[in-house]
């Protein structure tokens, strides 16, 4: 049996503490928590989402117990993501869209909603969901209140001048306005009869063709109001 070279075991070892070092300083410096062990900042990430969490099912809570209504069991499958989902989140503006959805599927007196809503909110930056409230929020304008088939009404034409003045209003970085309207484009919220918008010429300033067409989808109308707080039961 060959006996170890103590120089070359002290080489392997030494390089292994250090590439476990630069790891750990890694992680250290993506969580913010410089001069922490692994463990730590595990025990601080999972720390994190319980609080983000927590917020999210207080602000629902009293969603629900303001408008006078006892919340119901919701299903596992809208459960358990939402709650995921919840618990990653740390905008403020989210963490209530968060709890609106919540309070929605919590609140007997609302329609089931379908799981497919907490991949959506996941998937959505603060600056996209702004953009497409700003959107809801536009033609919510010219929609008359209470009307039988709202839904449909709200998939009136949109041209895309309309969108970048939606998007203009929220949002100053109009850099980001091809990657968002392709965003709610590709979780269907907005479907389009528009010719592809060339990036470098819209950047340069050119002519928006308002004859490009864009509307919400019923799925954006549904969504936008669960994500909303719950009306009083009348």
């Amino acid at each position: 049996m060959a006996i170890p070279d103590p120089v070359t075991t002290g080489v392997v070892l030494a390089g292994t503490l250090q590439a476990a070092k630069q790891v750990q300083d890694f992680i250290a410096a993506v969580t913010g928590h410089p001069g922490e062990t692994i463990g730590t900042i595990l025990g601080n990430m999972f720390q994190r989402r319980t609080a983000n969490a927590e917020t999210v099912i207080g602000k629902a809570r009293f969603t629900l117990l303001n408008i006078g209504v006892t919340p119901g069991p919701v299903p596992l499958n809208i459960l358990q993501p939402l709650i995921e989902g919840a618990s990653l989140e740390e905008e403020e503006s989210m963490q209530e869209r968060w709890a609106n959805l919540l309070a929605t599927a919590a609140n007997p007196n609302e329609d089931e909603i379908p799981p497919s809503f907490t991949n959506i909110l996941a998937e959505l930056s603060p600056r996209a969901a702004r953009f497409l409230d700003s959107v809801y929020d536009h033609v919510a304008e010219s929609v008359p209140k209470d009307t039988e088939h709202e839904a449909v009404a709200f998939t009136k034409p949109l041209s895309r001048g309309e969108l970048l003045n939606s998007y203009i209003t929220d949002s100053p970085s109009m850099k980001y306005f091809l990657l968002d309207l392709d965003g709610l484009l590709r979780l269907r919220l907005l479907e389009s009869e528009a010719p592809p918008l060339n990036r470098d010429e819209f950047l340069a300033g050119a002519p928006v063709d308002e004859d490009s067409i864009f509307r919400l989808t019923a799925l954006a109308y549904f969504f936008v109001r669960a994500c909303r707080p719950p009306a009083k039961p009348r």
